[in-house]
């Protein structure tokens, strides 16, 4: 699998992340089940391309 980043702009700049090295340091963490409603960043539009309304990431998700 080629090497993958997640990037995000912020207030501080680019913030950047090595995907690699996130699950390597993650490996040993225990799931935690949390409810959807706690997670607010569902509400924020990301990108999405199409003409109709553009989709929150909460409505993804109850779409799933």
């Amino acid at each position: 699998m080629r090497k993958q980043y997640h990037f995000r702009n912020s207030s501080q700049g680019l913030l950047v992340w090595d995907i690699d090295n996130l699950i390597r340091l993650a490996a040993d963490l225990k799931a935690v089940e949390v409810p959807l409603s706690t997670i607010s960043e569902l509400n924020e539009l990301y990108w999405y391309d199409s003409q109709d309304d553009e989709p929150t990431c909460r409505s993804i998700a109850d779409h799933m």
